[in-house]
């Protein structure tokens, strides 16, 4: 007893523990369980003393234990062959689809009863016609619309000035002439224009020049595209912000977009003739006795290290 169940504890855990080892060992269990009784068959009396007279009789020749490995080689084969062949028509039992039930289009026709010879046959009752199906309209649902949604306005501030941008159009915002005259908000761009403003393409585009001093080139930015020529000043920027510091890391320029239409500006403007605009988030001021605070810092320095890195006070 114990030889047919402990042999199936084992096995039955091993499965149960790695289920990978399924298909590997189904065969060498069905195997073993084979030979298993084959051997209980040899067991029983009548082959039990077949087998032992011919070995009495045969037994002593050389060729004997070959013919029997022979024997048991074939049954081996026969055996082996046998699993491989029946696991193969199992599987492909599994892979073929389950047959189509027998749906009401499928079934035969009913044959009515015949009525018996001679007498007259009965009239068919009229099938109630059943109404027509009235077609269901069809209902559309409402599309989703968001709750709120920007309006399309270009504005451009400096400050706290402020300068709305049709598409298409191009003005000053900041002018400074020779003699150290300011104006604010001009149609017309020429070489005293600081800053200019454009909308090109459904995008706000910016112009600006910095003073850098007497002798010095000034930095440029012309269609948000930028020439730092001062090799001691610095320069970061992101996809919604750009910003210039001197060599003290002070910002001198800094244009946020805090929306795709709203553009602002802040800095330090000069003229040639020595006029100084200072433009923050607090005031906009002119050639004042002492400068306002300064700007606070958008990026980290040096840019070739912090690359479009913001600060994380900002």
């Amino acid at each position: 007893m114990f030889d047919i169940v402990a042999p199936g504890v084992v096995v039955g855990w091993l499965l149960w523990k790695y289920p990978e080892l399924l298909d590997t060992v189904v065969p060498w269990l069905i195997f073993g369980i084979l030979w298993h009784l084959t051997l209980e068959i040899g067991e029983i009396r009548f082959f039990k003393e077949k087998s032992k007279r011919a070995y009495q009789t045969r037994g002593k020749r050389s060729m004997t234990w070959l013919i029997v490995f022979a024997i048991g080689g074939c049954i081996s084969l026969v055996y082996w062959y046998s699993i491989g062949y029946g696991l193969a028509e199992l599987a492909a039992l599994a892979k073929k689809p389950p047959l189509p039930l027998v749906s009401e289009a499928t079934k035969p026709p009913e044959t009515k009863a015949q009525p018996p010879r001679g007498s007259a046959p009965e009239p068919e009752k009229p099938s109630p016609k059943a109404p027509p199906a009235r077609p269901v309209p069809s209902v559309k649902k409402p599309e989703s619309t968001p709750t709120f949604t920007e309006k399309a306005e270009y504005r451009i501030s400096v400050g706290s000035n402020s300068m709305q941008m049709m598409p298409g159009s191009r003005a000053t915002l900041l002018a400074m002439d020779k003699n150290g005259g300011m104006g604010i908000g001009s149609p017309t761009v020429n070489e005293n224009s600081l800053i200019v403003g454009s909308v090109e393409n459904g995008k706000v585009l910016v112009d600006a020049k910095l003073y850098a001093g007497p002798g010095a080139n000034p930095i440029e930015v012309t269609r948000n595209q930028f020439s730092l020529s001062n090799a001691t000043w610095d320069r970061n920027f992101n996809d919604t912000a750009f910003e210039v510091v001197n060599e003290d890391d002070v910002p001198t320029l800094q244009i946020i977009y805090q929306t795709p239409y709203n553009v602002v500006i802040y800095g330090t403007f000069q003229s040639q003739a020595g006029g100084v605009l200072y433009v923050t988030p607090k005031t906009t001021i002119f050639n004042p006795t002492s400068p306002p605070s300064a700007l606070k810092r958008i990026f980290k320095y040096p840019s070739r290290k912090y690359q479009g890195q913001e600060l994380e006070a900002n």
